[in-house]
């Protein structure tokens, strides 16, 4: 019997048909029961913010608001 990620490598990769975007949260909603495991790491993930600043820091004008470690 295989894994989850033995039968996910196993999986068909996803054609770009047409130029219609993939969804990748959509994906591992729809393939959920299939992967559990996976599904679960995935979630942790997708999960993790794209940034730390605040976004009343992020509109600010006055002086530099990301420095060299938060580009």
């Amino acid at each position: 019997m295989k894994n989850d990620i033995e039968l996910y490598l196993d999986e068909v990769v996803f054609p770009n048909q047409r130029g219609i975007p993939f969804d990748v949260m959509s994906w591992w909603h729809n393939n959920a029961p299939k992967y559990p495991i996976l599904t679960g790491i995935a979630n942790d993930v997708l999960g993790i913010p794209i940034s730390f600043v605040e976004s009343k820091a992020t509109l600010s004008t006055g002086g530099r608001i990301l420095d060299e470690y938060r580009c």
